[in-house]
């Protein structure tokens, strides 16, 4: 049947909830690269793309993460709403665009392509 999508499971959504605290990327979560990297783990459905699998963090764990069926420590449902929360003040924050036509961007070369997730779950 096209378009058909198997409805996400509690199991699924838990798994997503522990690769987070497993890979402390509370502050990664509003970028594309950790949502990449998750899916390229091999964890998740084959059906799941990394576009399905964040949009079902905003848009059904995040509001719903005090709920009991989610299996983390409180404390790290704490830590993922604080980091999110910081982080949108720093995304819509208009100190973050520079003007400056300077060479230095910011940006460490050297860990542009380096994935987040799975170096991370490596040094465990």
């Amino acid at each position: 049947m096209a378009g058909y999508r198997t409805a996400y499971t509690i199991d699924e959504d838990n798994m997503i909830l522990e690769i987070i605290t497993a890979t402390e990327g509370y502050y990664y979560l509003r970028g594309r690269a950790y949502w990449i990297d998750l899916v390229n783990l091999g964890r998740f459905n084959k059906c799941r793309t990394w576009m399905s699998i964040q949009n079902r963090f905003e848009k059904k764990i995040l509001p719903d993460i005090m709920n009991s069926n989610y299996l983390i420590p409180e404390i790290e449902k704490h830590k993922i709403v604080l980091a999110w929360e910081q982080t949108a003040d720093d995304f819509c924050s208009d100190d973050s665009v520079s003007d400056d036509n300077d060479d230095d961007t910011g940006i460490d070369e050297d860990n542009t392509d380096k994935p987040i997730v799975s170096s991370t779950i490596k040094k465990r």
